[in-house]
């Protein structure tokens, strides 16, 4: 009897243990804040920071049942797509319906406290090539280079500013041969292509030679100007640009045969030559209802005497250009402001832009130029003083570089009111807004078509500093 008492009280004592135990835990919850947790599989994978969005194709699946939460079974799941909830619960499998940007986020919350995670993708669907071109009386094109990423062409274009873009896709290499490489890299042309039809702009695949960080020739290169000077290449370069063309929905073909800075004069003549065949070869394959444009060299300074050299602008045949909607004139980044012992000055001025609308108002209707301007500058890293002149003394990188007009704002907040910045390095020479406005209201009294400008990329999308922002409010 005595056992059985005994057996009793401690059963008793273990049930008033127990029930002190969930007392005491339940006051700690409630008197303790406890941060929910996010978890359990490849976090970095699954929700990667904001500027590593993953692209994907309509109908691509991405399984978060991996991911876990903390406490287990007490934390309320929510998940949502660019903000509107589509599940609840710890398992969620997402699939891409619509193209487009959006934000996949889930929120853990547990005794009043929420945490959050998101990732960013792209879903690309098929082109089609149908959309509704926006209106414009003035061409405002950023010209992307080969090598700009999803994020720049994303992020550093007003797409709302722009009418037209040209994208550095094609190239005919060193063997001759033409690729498209610069176009399907990590799907940069896909991607442009459908973010610039869903805001109403056309797009143009700019094929090239090899080019230098300033979108024009590298020193004496002939890839591209001997594969068009000779008949049989030019028609199979030409033949397939028009397929690749047609075959991806792009809207045109912007032809940068900048072969023209070779030392033996009668090759880049040839080169020079050659375009019309070209143009006229397009435009039989085409159709008139795809845009051609043409990259034209512009006259250059001669420093010492002052006055502009033709030597290489005077080799086109204006006639070659009848079959391009219009060409597009490179007055800018004229070469011999830095490296060696050049005397280092401003590569872009006002005065070289003039010359070239001058020189080729007289030979092509207005209504056929559209002019470039940069957006990158000459950053020098080390210079020295001879004969009185700064100059680099040198010729590689580790004495001057090229520097993204965006990088040079985010390095001197006042940059966007000048020209030269003596913040950074040992001084940058680029265009600001004050010469960018000036520039473009010699265009719009001279009533050219437009403007582009070299690289797109490196531009900004603030209103106060956006170079493309500043050619489309001024040029109208």
């Amino acid at each position: 009897m005595k056992k059985i008492k005994l057996l009793v009280c401690i059963l008793l004592s273990l049930s008033l243990f127990a029930g002190c135990k969930k007392d005491e835990v339940a006051e700690q919850e409630k008197n303790n804040v406890f941060t929910p947790r996010i978890l359990g599989g490849d976090i970095a994978a699954l929700f990667p920071t904001s500027d590593s969005p993953q692209l994907l194709d309509v109908g691509t699946e991405i399984d978060f049942s991996p991911v876990q939460f903390s406490p287990s079974g007490k934390v309320n799941v929510v998940w949502k797509v660019n903000n509107v909830e589509v599940a609840t619960g710890e398992k969620y499998k997402y699939k891409a319906t619509t193209a487009g940007e959006q934000r996949i986020k889930v929120e853990a919350t547990y005794n009043g406290t929420t945490v959050s995670r998101y990732k960013d993708v792209i879903v690309l669907g098929p082109s089609t090539g149908t959309f509704t071109p926006k209106t414009y009386t003035k061409v405002v094109m950023p010209y992307v280079s080969a090598t700009s990423t999803i994020l720049q062409i994303r992020n550093n274009i007003k797409w709302d500013k722009v009418t037209h873009v040209a994208l550095k896709g094609a190239t005919v290499n060193l063997a001759g041969e033409l690729t498209f490489t610069d176009y399907t890299t990590s799907r940069r042309g896909e991607y442009l292509l459908q973010k610039a039809h869903a805001e109403g702009v056309p797009v143009l695949l700019g094929v090239s030679g090899t080019l230098s960080a300033d979108g024009w020739n590298v020193y004496n290169s002939n890839d591209f100007g001997a594969r068009l000077a000779n008949a049989t290449s030019r028609e199979t370069i030409a033949t397939s640009l028009a397929n690749f063309v047609t075959n991806n929905k792009l809207d045109g073909v912007e032809v940068r045969m900048s072969d023209v800075g070779n030392d033996v004069e009668a090759t880049f003549q040839a080169n020079i030559q050659a375009l019309g065949a070209f143009v006229d070869r397009l435009r039989a394959l085409l159709g008139a209802q795809k845009i051609i444009t043409v990259s034209v060299a512009s006259p250059t300074l001669t420093r010492a005497t002052g006055l502009y050299s033709t030597w290489v602008v005077s080799k086109y045949v204006p006639a070659h250009f009848n079959n391009a909607n219009w060409i597009n004139v490179r007055a800018y980044s004229q070469s011999g402001y830095w490296g060696g012992t050049n005397v280092i000055g401003q590569p872009s001025s006002y005065e070289l832009m003039e010359a070239g609308v001058n020189y080729w108002k007289a030979r092509v209707p207005v209504n056929k130029l559209v002019v470039g301007m940069s957006a990158l500058g000459i950053r020098h890293l080390q210079t020295s003083t001879i004969n009185g002149n700064l100059v680099n003394n040198g010729w590689t990188n580790t004495f001057f570089d090229f520097m993204p007009y965006r990088d040079i704002i985010a390095q001197d907040a006042t940059a966007s009111t000048k020209d030269n910045s003596t913040a950074i390095a040992r001084g940058v020479y680029y265009n600001g807004i004050p010469t960018i406005t000036r520039k473009v209201q010699l265009l719009k009294t001279e009533n050219v078509l437009g403007a582009y400008l070299w690289a797109g990329e490196n531009d900004t999308v603030d209103e106060a500093t956006s170079l493309i922002g500043t050619i489309s409010k001024t040029i109208q």
